[in-house]
């Protein structure tokens, strides 16, 4: 059970329940909203979980509810969350970081003659400030239906016919929320046009962003994109498995190494370094586990998915997708099938084994087109 707060809209709190549906996918399903009427103490957390079971009738089916504080830090945490960690982590060493420091190379608007005659008036401006005026301006819209109307039609009317698909609205940030800011952010990006058209207007002014913030926006998308793409993953069609999580922390550990390398910041660095800390942590405990080690080498699978998502690496060998797959296939059925002579103990094993080849066990035709997305997912 989650209990989400709003820094922006504090009349309210909502209990959400998270659960693997029949097709073992990630669900989320609102069970209530309670005004909040006294400080949000964990007593008061445990009474709104309370009164909303007994509201459902579902006082019977809970065995017991445990803080946060008392969970098992031993065990492998859920690695979504690890990540979603790992974003706020970053994020607050962003909101220590002054403009000063940043790389020049960043904004690409570093030599506009504005900036030459006068320095932007978001210089000094945090990141964490930044998140905040877009949020505030989110709730602005949201907070009554007919904002809410006026700012989709006045989007339709910016786009026209090239209006970005599923951009109709500004999203607010909820911290709990999964990649909420990433969201929050990014749709600010995509609607940069319709927002600051509405932002020219007198009663709007303070939450006009300078050059200089819409570079510092980009900046966090970009910081952000790694642990989303992960997310997503993570969330597919299907439940991650614990042979996926195995080569999951690998390739955020090498894409974390690889842009760490662009940010000569303090503050930056020390957040990358606790990011790399608590990944390889989970990582250890899931080495510690035979069947991690031995499904990751055997299965092709999340390799080929790795290949689809990253083209470049293809490109950069020279190969396809589906030549990949034939020297997979190759390699593997010469570790499957035995040489000629030893059929007679290939027989025999036979009988106390169901092993067959490679093609027996990943036939073409379910590697191929939307079914592999299916199955990689």
């Amino acid at each position: 059970m989650d209990t989400w707060t709003s820094p922006y809209v504090t009349a309210f709190i909502d209990v959400t329940a998270h659960f693997m549906n029949e097709p073992h996918k990630p669900t989320s399903l609102l069970l209530g909203l309670c005004e909040i009427q006294n400080p949000l103490s964990t007593s008061f957390r445990d009474t709104i979980l309370t009164n909303t079971f007994h509201a459902l009738y579902m006082n019977q089916e809970i065995q017991s509810l445990c803080p946060a504080y008392t969970t098992n830090t031993q065990s492998i945490s859920c690695i979504a969350y690890t990540i979603h960690l790992e974003a706020r982590d970053g994020l607050k060493a962003l909101g220590n970081v002054s403009s000063d420091e940043l790389d020049p190379s960043i904004s690409s608007d570093t030599m506009a003659i504005t900036n030459l005659v006068s320095p932007s008036d978001g210089l000094n401006l945090k990141y964490d400030l930044i998140i905040t005026h877009i949020g505030q301006l989110a709730s602005y819209w949201h907070q009554s239906p007919q904002r809410h109307e006026k700012f989709i039609t006045t989007v339709k009317l910016v786009y026209e016919s090239s209006r970005p698909t599923h951009a109709t609205m500004l999203l607010s940030h909820v911290p709990a929320c999964w990649n909420s800011t990433y969201d929050m952010l990014n749709q600010e990006l995509t609607l940069k046009e319709a927002y600051n058209q509405f932002n020219s207007l007198p009663s709007l002014a303070s939450y006009q962003l300078t050059v200089l913030e819409w570079d510092k926006v980009r900046f966090m998308v970009d910081f952000l994109h790694p642990l989303y793409e992960a997310t997503q993953i993570i969330c597919g069609e299907y439940s991650l498995t614990i042979k996926h999580s195995f080569p999951l922390y690998i390739m955020l550990l090498k894409r974390i190494r690889k842009e760490s390398n662009q940010y000569d910041i303090a503050p930056m660095e020390e957040a990358i370094s606790a990011m790399q800390q608590k990944l390889s942590k989970n990582l250890q405990l899931l080495l510690q586990k035979t069947l991690v080690i031995c499904t990751s080498i055997l299965d092709p699978c999340f390799k080929l998915k790795f290949l689809l998502v990253h083209e470049e690496t293809l490109a950069h060998f020279g190969t396809t997708e589906n030549q990949c797959l034939l020297n997979f296939k190759e390699q593997a059925n010469k570790h499957f099938k035995y040489p000629p002579d030893n059929s007679s103990k290939q027989t025999s094993m036979n009988k106390h084994s169901e092993v067959g080849s490679f093609d027996d066990m990943y036939p073409s035709s379910s590697l191929e087109d939307n079914t592999l997305e299916t199955e990689l997912d």
